[in-house]
């Protein structure tokens, strides 16, 4: 919905209910109708919780410019100078991929940044990684980062509207970072690769607001709204 010109709001009027994603998304626009925010619900919980002990930060996303990979790489420039041994791995494929390559072998990073590909067993990888990074200059809710969340991996993620803000709790289970600030990321990046107790602390407060996103706490949202709704067409 962040997309819809501010003329086309009116659009929307024809319907008994808009359902939006995210709190900052109903207060950014005027749908001139009822509204309800109900975020992504997590399909299930994770049954293994990453240990946070391997020396591997992740990304998830499709590889464009919106989801703005290029700036982890400035990052991770940066932090392999203090942490040689920690590596990057970005999962995903798209159209930036090349230009994604290309500057990780300009940087001389072959041995630390890998570009992954698509991965079928996700939970799988974010059980195997200690820090997730994201780096989106815009999202409509930012699925991964409650998936991260959910294997109790921290997050450090772009401020970017909507939804980080909506799922971490800057200082408290991750951290969030004004959009291209990566000055910021690679300081709080650092602070929780070369503390393995804080990163335990944040992981295991990720964990728990994750379970805000289970089914069990998300359905019974809808289930009031289409109650309502249908109670309202009964009169």
């Amino acid at each position: 919905t962040r997309y819809v010109n501010e003329q086309s709001y009116s659009q929307f009027n024809k319907f008994d209910c808009v359902v939006l994603l995210t709190d900052s998304d109903r207060k950014k626009a005027d749908y001139q109708t009822k509204i309800a925010v109900i975020p992504n619900t997590l399909l299930q919980s994770q049954t293994d919780i990453s240990p946070l002990q391997a020396l591997k930060t992740i990304s998830v996303g499709r590889l464009d410019k919106l989801k703005n990979h290029i700036d982890q790489i400035e990052v991770w420039a940066q932090i392999v100078i203090d942490y040689p041994k920690w590596t990057l791995h970005i999962y995903g494929d798209g159209p930036e991929k090349d230009n994604l390559q290309q500057a990780i072998v300009e940087k001389g990073l072959e041995n630390n940044i890998f570009l992954e590909g698509i991965c079928s067993d996700l939970s799988t990888i974010y059980n195997s990684a200690s820090l997730f990074l994201f780096t989106s200059r815009a999202e409509g809710f930012g699925m991964v980062l409650i998936e991260a969340m959910a294997a109790g991996v921290p997050c450090i993620s772009y401020d970017c509207p909507c939804g980080p803000s909506e799922i971490i709790d800057d200082g408290i289970n991750g951290y969030l970072i004004p959009v291209g600030d990566t000055t910021m990321m690679v300081e709080k990046a650092k602070e929780l690769i070369g503390n393995s107790s804080k990163r335990k602390q944040m992981g295991d407060a990720a964990f728990e607001k994750s379970k805000q996103f289970l089914p069990q706490n998300i359905m019974p949202r809808w289930e009031l709204l289409l109650e309502s709704l249908l109670q309202k067409k009964n009169l």
